[in-house]
């Protein structure tokens, strides 16, 4: 009878899995699509806070990203 892999919930993702890179990379695009949307938005009608948080929402998730794990 096999048992099935042992998994640790800190166990730190690599870089080289696959999962990790995709989910990566549409993490990045939509975080540069929200401020692309957000600073159009904010040239086209002027200051709003509805686009301000849409931008700064975007740098945190740019940001988020380069912490360690």
């Amino acid at each position: 009878m096999e048992s099935a892999p042992s998994f640790k919930m800190n166990e730190i993702k690599e870089w080289s899995d696959g999962m990790v890179i995709l989910t990566t990379i549409l993490i990045v695009l939509y975080a540069v699509l929200i401020g692309v949307a957000g600073i159009k938005k904010w040239k086209e009608v002027g200051f709003e806070v509805r686009t301000f948080i849409f931008v700064i929402i975007s740098i945190s998730i740019l940001l988020i990203l380069w912490i360690p794990s």
